[in-house]
């Protein structure tokens, strides 16, 4: 892996531009059809002829009519001239070739061409097809052949050492050996050494020979080359070269490929060696990265960093990338001091199926910038293509300073650039020039041009313009100079510039013309050997909006050059000149004067504030900050007040704004329709432009910006006026309030303050003097009786111990031992019990000492010290405090005042603010509608760096306009006939009279769709108090929604499934005029009778409604839909036999119940005012209604015989059954029944009845059995 960082550059052709070598005037030679002319070049100088030869190969070229084979391949030198045919065959292969041992034939000779590249050198050229015909059998071993010429290309047997080398590859061997070595497939040779690659030696291991030859002695020779390896078909010397400053500063290193290195996988490698002796042994292997990919198959070294070694170039043409699109790669390895990281330092990829790195050569300093370059062809890339890579202190450029195709140079090429040489300078203006060859039987001499350095200055005066007196007061001077990039000062001819000066590039529309041609931009040329300038008077265009930003003028220049037409005649290079680089345009600026200070630079303080009004310019409400819009279709207009000030502020001045604009963004449901302007009036122009409002401010918009409200125009009323009167008007208030206030406030406050302040000192003073005192005293106290104990103790209990210890340890032990022992067992023992003791004594003394001591001490002490403290903090405390205060109020007071007489001033006298009134229709709001929108965007080309975007935002919550109508409604209804019992019913108008109720829902606007549904909630006085039916629903139509009928849960419609009367189905609704008119009728009629017929009692008036008198259901009819408008029908029957039973007494009864129209919507910002309407029935009892009806005489008595005959007939048959007899238990057989067992009884005139608790029923419910009624059959 590389230690190095690897760069990977994948060219991209379309982004060079050309440099110094030319593709105008190339010289284009030509060869044999058929011929590969151009398979290889080398570039030659003949000292003898003081020419410069082109040497290309013809591999595949026919032989020469004096020698003995059809198609041997030749080698040709070409002059440097335009004829295209000139070139001639050199003389290689002798005519008397012996053909017994020599297979000349298709020996492709011209596969490679060298020189020596250096004066007066020689010339190598090889066939590496050459056969040798070996023994009896004549076997054919190809051993290649190479000859070697002087430097005017002809045999010279006075060189003969050199052109007659000994031949390398022995055919005379084991064949497994290099009897079939292919010598000369490549080959290269210096001043002292021939170097040949033998690809097939040893199996195709390869090999490379190197033959050295003294130069001081003919004689002397010495032949290297690597030994049998056994690594077979890697192809070693496939390319060679051998360079110095490789490895080593003085030794040579030898170069060579080997393309199929890797027998696992084929990557190819590159071997660098050196000579040992007769051998190479090889210092560094570098490998390829990608199977196949040829890595090695050309070679080449070079100083691109001019580091004084050489770098390492290495060609793999077969390398392709699909996701890269690369087809080809170089490799490029850097030399560090002479070593190589074993990864490359730089890849160069080239297009796919490019077959880029096929030749790669070093082209020496094609411009003259002090770094060696090099060129890479590209063959079949569309025609041929060939890129030149300049070299730098950093190494290779990141893209190729030119590309070279071969369509550019002549239609004829078809793989431009499968050859390259390059190093030679053939025209003598010290560039050195470049020779490509191709398979296509053409090369072209591709020469350089010099390139100069050009300076070029650009001058514009006055730096500062006044706008007011400026006709063409601006003086531009340009001037320009050149040197050639090799230094050279002779022979400087003319070269012409094409220049061109713009001014005011940055700006839309200049604001600046030449006086010469009254345009902005203003292009001349200048010829000149040597320096030479240009003088351009510029005016500023008028009336000038645009003061802030500076004038910028620039400068462009190109090289003109007239391209001579002919062809026929080389032309010389040195009067067509290329700029050393792409020449980037020179700048420079100039301000216009203004009001901005010495730097030139306005410094804005443009503030903005924005909400939106309604039409009397009252700001909406808020709700989390946010404004809230209440939406309904009777809002037509809404405004956007914004408020633009340029004022100071803290740390912000507020110079002029120059071209201050306000962008505003126009909600979508919103269209513009008009703005106002307050303030100043005249500042603001407003122009919209699709959703976007443009409003410029004022050019420029001032600092403090005044304007004229409320005043006459006789007062001028300013900045320094709303100054003074601010001034005086607060230093007369603060004076007066701060006298008073700080003589009340000082007082309480120094008084609380000071208690505070001085009981914190006095506690902290007297704990830091308690600390130190009792410290010393205790210190004292603690020594000295510590001292008078321990004695005392130490002296007994020494006394006592020595005695019994000296007493028992005497019998035994002589004196002096004794003496000795008992020293240190009194001292060991003393020390321990003195420490101990004197512990416990010193702490219960001092203790009750310090005790005394200290609380007499600290209490003197402390008495002192507070007072002297607590005095001087006092004394600082009420300075301190009244001056805090004294401040504190002073700065409140002049605050509060200031605010509000500034505010008058600027209310009433001084406005420095623009204010706009922005007015828009609702267009586009909607139930889907949640917020409006509008960014504003303040700009200025004044210098201010906080100028962002506002957002002023609106909620919108939108309120449908609806209504609900009873549009028709029952007449009064009557009741009569007899009571019917509910389970006798059948038919819906067994129950009574028919009601029909008609509600009519609008709604104004947009129906709501599928963000919710209107619905009517009914509450439906179905029963009376009792359970009893009251108003039985039959049916409920709806007309204008999706569903057609209503049907509420719980079988409240028809609950008893009746049958609807045809009445009921056919009966259109009557109008509301008619059902009046009988209505009418009816009560004349029923006015008459006002007393019932039966028992003579007066009549009443009832009131039934869901809170007295009857029981309502509640049920809701959604409207599922609905589209603006929607009816609904009802259809019920009055319950006729409730009426009789619970209401004989009626004079009338009314029935109430309601209809709420509410809205269902999961919306939160959809809202709707609830309507409800009343449902009432007017019930009359009929005038010749008979409550209880008698029946006639003679079927009563007819019933009562019946009856008695029955209960006659049931008695005789009981009687028969034995059931009347009575069977009485025996006495002994009684028994006692539980409580539980026994049931209450009461008397009931005279008979037992079994008590029954009373039954619960269903209020709510009606009742299916009604109380006592008779029947007509």
């Amino acid at each position: 892996m590389a230690s190095g960082v690897c760069v990977l550059l994948v060219v991209k052709f379309t982004l060079c531009v050309a440099f110094n070598v030319d593709t105008s005037f190339p010289l284009l030679k030509t060869g044999g059809d058929k011929s590969l002319f151009g398979l290889s070049v080398a570039l030659h100088q003949d000292l003898q002829t003081d020419a410069y030869l082109l040497l290309v190969g013809a591999p595949r070229e026919k032989a020469e009519p004096d020698v003995p084979a059809n198609r041997t391949g030749g080698v040709y030198s070409c002059p440097i001239s335009t004829d295209q045919s000139d070139c001639r065959r050199m003389k290689l292969i002798h005519p008397d070739v012996n053909l017994s041992e020599d297979l000349i034939e298709d020996m492709w000779l011209g596969v490679t061409v060298a020189s020596q590249g250096r004066p007066g050198g020689r010339v190598l050229a090889c066939g590496h097809r050459f056969v040798k015909l070996y023994g009896p059998l004549k076997i054919r071993q190809m051993i290649g052949q190479c000859y070697l010429r002087g430097n005017d290309l002809q045999y010279d047997e006075a060189d003969m050492n050199w052109q007659n080398p000994d031949q390398p590859c022995s055919h005379l061997g084991d064949v497994r050996a290099e009897v079939m070595c292919n010598m000369g497939i490549s080959a290269s040779i210096t001043q002292t050494d021939v170097i040949v690659g033998s690809p097939g030696s040893y199996e195709w291991q390869g090999n490379v020979h190197v033959s050295w030859m003294n130069p001081d002695d003919i004689f002397h020779t010495q032949r290297s080359s690597f030994p049998n390896m056994k690594r077979r078909s890697i192809y070693i010397g496939y390319s060679v070269i051998q360079a110095r400053r490789l490895l080593s500063e003085d030794d040579v290193t030898i170069v060579t490929g080997a393309p199929k290195d890797s027998r696992e996988d084929a990557r190819g490698s590159v071997l660098l060696a050196v000579k040992q002796k007769d051998q190479l042994i090889v210092q560094q292997t570098l490998r390829g990265e990608q199977t196949g990919s040829y890595f090695g198959n050309v070679v080449t070294t070079t100083d691109l960093n001019n580091d004084g070694w050489n770098d390492l170039l290495v060609g793999a043409p077969f390398y392709f990338h699909r996701q890269q699109e690369a087809g080809g790669a170089v490799y490029v390895y850097m030399n560090s001091g002479g070593r190589f990281d074993s990864g490359p330092s730089v890849v160069l990829r080239g297009p796919a199926r490019s077959a880029f790195g096929m030749s790669v050569s070093a082209a020496g300093d094609l411009n003259q910038d002090g770094f060696q370059d090099f060129a890479v062809g590209a063959p079949f890339h569309e025609t041929g293509s060939v890129m030149i890579w300049t070299g730098s202190s950093e190494g290779v450029s990141t893209e190729p300073s030119q590309v070279i195709r071969g369509s550019s140079v002549s239609p004829r090429f078809r793989t431009f650039g499968f050859s390259l040489s390059a190093g030679l300078d053939v025209d003598g203006n010290q560039y050195p020039d470049l020779l490509v060859g191709s398979l296509d039987d053409t090369v072209a001499l591709l020469r350089t041009r010099p390139v100069v350095h050009l300076n070029k200055t650009l001058r514009v005066s006055p730096d500062v313009v006044d706008s007011n007196s400026c006709d063409f007061c601006i003086q531009v001077e340009v001037c320009f100079s050149y040197i050639f990039s090799t230094g050279e000062k002779k022979d400087r001819d003319n070269i012409t510039v094409h220049f061109t000066v713009a001014a005011d590039i940055t700006s839309l529309k200049s604001r600046l013309r030449f006086h010469d041609n009254r345009q902005s931009v203003y292009s001349g040329y200048l010829s000149m050997p040597t320096r030479r300038c240009k003088s351009l008077r510029v005016g500023l265009l008028t009336p000038l909006r645009e003061k802030v930003e500076p004038l910028v003028f620039s400068l462009n220049v190109s090289l003109y050059q007239n391209l001579p037409k002919k062809r026929n005649v080389i032309q010389d290079l040195k009067r067509l000149p290329v700029l050393s680089h792409t020449p980037r345009p020179i700048r420079t600026q100039i301000h216009i004067q203004k009001a901005c200070g010495s730097d030139n630079c306005c410094h804005s303080n443009l503030q903005m504030t924005a909400q939106f009004t309604d039409e009397n310019q009252n700001p909406f409400s808020r709700q989390k900050g946010s404004q809230v819009l209440h939406y309904n279709s009777s809002i037509n207009r809404l405004f956007l007040e914004v408020n633009v000030s340029n004022t100071p502020s803290l740390g912000r001045p507020a110079e002029d704004a120059h071209n201050a604009i306000l962008n505003i963004s126009i909600p979508p449901s919103l269209i513009y329709s008009g703005v106002r302007t307050k303030g100043n009036a005249s500042a603001a122009e407003c122009s919209v432009d699709h959703t976007v409002l443009l409003c410029e401010l004022g050019n420029p918009f001032k600092s403090n910006q005044k304007v004229n409200r409320h005043v006459p125009s006789l007062l001028s009323v300013n900045t320094a006026v709303c100054t003074t009167v601010c001034t005086a008007v607060c230093t007369a208030v603060c004076t007066t309030v701060c006298t008073a206030v700080c003589t009340a406030v000082c007082t309480t406050v120094c008084t609380a303050v000071c208690t505070t302040v001085c009981t914190a000192v006095c506690t902290a003073v007297c704990t830091t003097v308690c600390t130190a005192v009792c410290t010393a005293v205790c210190t004292a106290v603690c020594t000295a009786v510590c001292t008078t104990v321990c004695t005392a103790v130490c002296t007994a209990v020494c006394t006592t111990v020595c005695t019994a210890v000296c007493t028992t340890v005497c019998t035994a032990v002589c004196t002096a031992v004794c003496t000795t022992v008992c020293t240190a067992v009194c001292t060991t023992v003393c020390t321990a019990v003195c420490t101990a003791v004197c512990t416990t004594v010193c702490t219960a003394v001092c203790t009750a000492v310090c005790t005394t001591v200290c609380t007499a001490v600290c209490t003197t002490v402390c008495t002192a010290v507070c007072t002297t403290v607590c005095s001087a903090v006092c004394l600082y405390c009420s300075l301190f405090c009244c001056l805090s205060i004294l401040l504190s109020v002073l700065l409140s007071v002049y605050t509060a005042v200031c605010s509000a007489v500034c505010l008058y001033c600027r209310t009433h006298l001084c406005l420095f603010q623009v204010q706009l009134l922005i007015i828009f229709q609702p267009s586009d709001i909607s139930l889907d509608t949640r917020q409006i929108l509008s960014l504003l965007q303040l700009s200025t080309l004044s210098e201010q760096s906080h100028l962002s975007p506002v957002s002023v935002s609106m909620m919108v919550e939108y309120s449908l306009q609806t209504s609900l109508t009873l549009t028709s409604s029952p007449g009064p209804a009557s009741f009569s006939g007899h009571v019917t019992g509910e389970s006798a019913m059948r038919k819906t108008e067994d129950v009574g009279s028919l009601l029909l109720f008609t509600f009519q829902v609008h709604i104004d606007g947009k129906p709501l769709g599928h963000l919710g549904n209107l619905e009517v909630e009914f509450k439906w006085p179905r029963v009376v108090s009792n359970g009893k039916w009251l108003l039985y629903l039959t049916d409920i139509q709806i007309h204008g929604a999706s569903e057609p009928r209503c049907n509420p849960p719980g079988n409240i419609i028809n609950t008893l499934r009746l049958v609807l009367s045809k009445e009921e189905t056919k009966r259109g609704r009557r109008s509301l005029d008619e059902e009046e008119a009988d209505a009418e009728e009816e009560l004349e009629e029923q006015s008459e009778n006002t007393v019932l017929h039966l028992q003579g009692q007066k009549k009443k008036s009832y009131t039934l409604d869901c809170v007295h008198g009857a029981e309502c259901v509640t049920f809701v009819c959604p409207l599922i839909n609905m589209s603006d408008s929607a009816t609904l029908t009802i259809k019920a029957r009055l319950w006729n036999s409730t009426l009789l039973e619970d209401y004989s007494d009626a004079k009338s009864v009314l029935v109430r119940g309601r209809a709420t129209l509410k809205l269902q919507t999961n919306k939160p910002t959809i809202n709707m005012e609830t309507h409800s309407t009343e449902i009432e029935v007017h019930i009359y009892p009929d005038s010749g209604q008979q409550v209880v009806s008698s029946a006639p005489l003679w079927i009563i008595v007819v019933s009562v015989m019946a009856g008695v005959l029955l209960l006659g007939l049931i008695s005789l048959l009981l009687w028969k059954c034995g059931f009347f007899v009575r069977r009485a238990a025996a006495l002994h057989q009684g028994r006692i029944l539980g409580k539980h067992k026994l049931q209450p009884y009461t008397d009931s005139d005279g008979f037992l009845i079994q008590d029954r608790p009373p039954s619960s029923r269903n209020r709510k419910s009606p009742k299916h059995w009604l109380t006592s009624w008779t029947e007509s059959h």
